[in-house]
């Protein structure tokens, strides 16, 4: 089974996780020093790190195209866009991405260079305005399953998309579907600005996926409200092999 949580970035940076210490603060300035602190206080707090009075995560270890995993049997997977960190947990592989909708200067050749050309096809007949908001889907679909596989950018080409049957051809992944959907449906008491989240859920997972906004009270304590995942119409991946 794997669980998704959302939260904001703000509520994150001012809650009273402030005293936990992960190693490479030091390295960070500014905006990226931020979503850091944040990714990894939102894992403290989904890992129980915090109720169990640990001081610290357990030891991080790089995978050879820079995903960081634990030794043990948990895997988790951090994103984040604008004003938002997604976490992922569970106990196999994981892969989520979250996409804030923005404007994108020549998106037309964006799409040419990057996407397969079944994506290129579907998204370049579209208009403006709705190919702006499912460009931003495909890449969060392209992105959660090359973090699934801990590939990375070198995993890109190994993936075609065709969005005619909803269906994904990954060289590098195993069986699986990606579910996405859009921010703006999450009903979590406050309005979220338009974008998308995927994930990519393993086939052998028979447990399914639980999903929870975090937020922070007056007092900075974080608190996981649980929600119904309004998922749009999955991806298949890798059905036919």
């Amino acid at each position: 089974m794997s669980r998704i949580y959302l939260a904001p970035l703000e509520d994150l940076l001012r809650c009273d996780l402030s005293h936990l210490r992960f190693g490479r603060e030091d390295g960070f300035k500014g905006k990226r020093l931020e979503t850091y602190v944040a990714g990894r206080r939102l894992l403290s707090f989904a890992l129980g790190v915090y109720a169990k009075g640990f001081t610290s995560l357990p030891p991080l270890l790089t995978g050879e195209h820079g995903k960081p995993y634990f030794a043990g049997p948990i895997h988790f997977n951090l994103s984040h866009s604008g004003s938002l960190v997604a976490l992922s947990v569970g106990d196999y592989p994981q892969g989520v991405d979250v996409e804030m909708t923005r404007p994108r200067r020549r998106l037309e050749e964006l799409i040419q260079k990057t996407l397969s050309q079944g994506e290129q096809d579907y998204l370049l007949a579209l208009d403006p305005d709705t190919r702006l908001k499912e460009f931003a889907r495909s890449w969060t679909l392209r992105e959660c399953l090359i973090k699934a596989s801990g590939l990375g950018l070198v995993g890109l080409n190994g993936l075609k998309v065709r969005w005619q049957d909803r269906h994904v051809e990954a060289r590098d992944n195993v069986k699986g579907r990606v579910l996405s959907l859009r921010l703006t449906d999450l009903d979590a008491g406050v309005t979220l600005s338009p974008g998308f989240l995927s994930f990519f859920e393993d086939a052998r997972d028979g447990e399914g996926v639980s999903f929870a906004y975090v937020s922070a009270d007056a007092h900075g304590h974080l608190k996981a409200e649980c929600l119904l995942a309004p998922w749009l119409e999955p991806f298949t991946v890798n059905a036919e092999a």
